[in-house]
């Protein structure tokens, strides 16, 4: 029973963590969307799940930039993307929260 009631605390925790980081990522993508309500949300491809599901929620265009062989986010794809949209604003997601085991 102890390692059983251990266990789910345990998992409790972790999915408590998890709900705080994923009402981070929410707060944050509604703040930019409320901010600049016609811009798009550049992040890594690498970045965590929640960026892009926030901003599916919130309706958001967003954009998923490819990165170089080490994670980092490939600049020159970034810059590519934006020029193509210049008449909106910028919106940079720059979390770096994924561990992608490099």
């Amino acid at each position: 029973w102890d390692r059983l009631a251990s266990s789910r605390v345990r998992n409790f925790s972790i999915t408590a963590a998890n709900l705080d980081v994923h009402s981070l990522y929410d707060l944050f993508t509604l703040l930019a969307r409320e901010r600049h309500p016609d811009g798009i949300l550049y992040s890594s491809k690498e970045t965590h799940y929640g960026v892009f599901k926030a901003a599916r929620y919130y309706r958001m265009d967003a954009k998923a930039i490819p990165t170089l062989p080490m994670g980092e986010i490939d600049y020159d794809a970034l810059a590519s993307e934006i020029s193509k949209n210049r008449d909106r604003p910028v919106i940079i997601n720059v979390t770096p929260l994924v561990v992608t085991g490099l």
